[in-house]
């Protein structure tokens, strides 16, 4: 398969054609073929102000050794270069498509017709349909391929390969930096998933309310306990923007254990506090007051053990900490902010909820004296 490579200068500065030529050598190993007598087929490039794209190809079938590449559309009133395509696969569909774009092919790339057995080469059906369909024209290819297609007016790069792990990777130049995001089939995806997130924590939400229900007897002692949990959310979210750390999935999955450290902080508190109250008869103030003061060195022993634990997750070096680095981060950051809030906010919602408990109980009828 043919090799693309390239450079975006995004600061604007000119491309260094010296380097492009050395990246060019670099990959000509793995597109080694050369241009036949008519110049067709064979290792190009194109070069406009900061961005330079090369193209080293090795040929798989009849069609690409009648291409050029990279591949350009001007505008028809200007001339002005409109967009820059290198494309690399096979279209096991080219007959499907041609018929879809006949108006497209025959108006925009007639000059694709030289020399070409079955009428356009590939890459000149490739971007017709990149022209007429955007990024929904990746749904409609059968084949494997990968192409990147530089748009010099709106100064966007879209990078897509075939449906076997499809990312269709997106980047634009905006005044206050670069922004990337996932189109087509991958942007589908991401949404999907963020939503999907969302029904993640609402179940596991929905679900220790009913086993911490079923556990105390209680409707309202368990919202104590999930009370929580925002301070440990807010923690992992604060380090995360902190640390400039993307909130990943692998950042997610440490909201999720995040949910099942920080919950135990409410559970040793509110266990022992219902246990005074119910065996030994103290009052909801007094039993959370020695539930605070009984149950502090046993929370601190397992918080600092857990926090300790994501310090190596932050630190470490080599292949792969990339991946693991916000599971630490988020661990850390949510234990540390819920270990200082939860010991406030913990009896204080206790409190509040008995309070409104017992306002809400009906009130005991005296049995009138004999």
């Amino acid at each position: 398969m043919s090799c693309i490579a390239g450079m975006w200068n995004f600061d604007g500065k000119p491309i260094d054609r010296y380097f492009l030529g050395k990246l060019g050598a670099s990959i000509r190993q793995y597109g080694p073929d050369e241009a036949d007598e008519q110049g067709r087929g064979g290792p190009g490039e194109y070069v406009n102000e900061n961005f330079g794209m090369i193209y080293r190809p090795f040929h798989t079938n009849k069609e690409s050794r009648m291409e050029r590449q990279p591949y350009v559309t001007r505008c028809k009133d200007s001339g002005a270069v409109r967009n820059v395509m290198t494309w690399d696969g096979r279209l096991d569909n080219r007959d499907e498509l041609m018929k879809a774009l006949h108006y497209e092919l025959s108006n925009e790339h007639s000059r694709t017709l030289i020399g070409s057995p079955t009428g356009y080469t590939d890459v000149a059906i490739v971007m017709a349909a990149w022209e007429a369909w955007g990024t929904d024209c990746f749904k409609r290819f059968i084949g494997d391929f990968s192409l990147a297609v530089w748009n010099r007016q709106n100064k966007t790069l879209t990078l897509a390969k075939d449906f076997i792990g499809v990312r269709y990777l997106y980047y634009e130049v905006l005044p206050e930096g670069v922004r990337g995001s996932f189109d087509g089939n991958a942007g589908d995806l991401a949404n999907k998933a963020g939503r999907r997130q969302l029904l993640m924590i609402a179940g596991a939400l929905a679900a220790m309310y009913i086993v911490l229900g079923v556990l105390y007897e209680s409707l309202a002692h368990p919202l104590t306990i999930i009370s929580t949990l925002p301070s440990a959310g807010l923690g992992a979210l604060l380090a995360l923007q902190v640390t400039n750390t993307p909130l990943t999935i692998i950042a997610f999955v440490g909201i999720i254990l995040l949910i099942g450290i920080v919950k135990k902080n409410g559970i040793m508190i509110v266990d022992f506090a219902l246990d005074a109250e119910r065996h030994r008869g103290l009052s909801s103030a007094d039993a959370i007051f020695e539930a605070c003061s009984a149950r502090f060195r046993p929370i601190l022993m397992t918080t600092m053990a857990a926090l300790f634990a994501g310090i190596p997750l932050v630190i470490a070096t080599g292949p792969g900490t990339e991946l693991r680095r916000p599971l630490g981060i988020t661990i850390i950051g949510g234990l540390f902010v819920s270990q200082i809030l939860t010991l406030y906010t913990t009896p204080v919602i206790y409190l509040l909820i008995d309070r409104l408990r017992r306002r809400s109980e009906p009130a005991a009828i005296e049995a009138p004296a004999e």
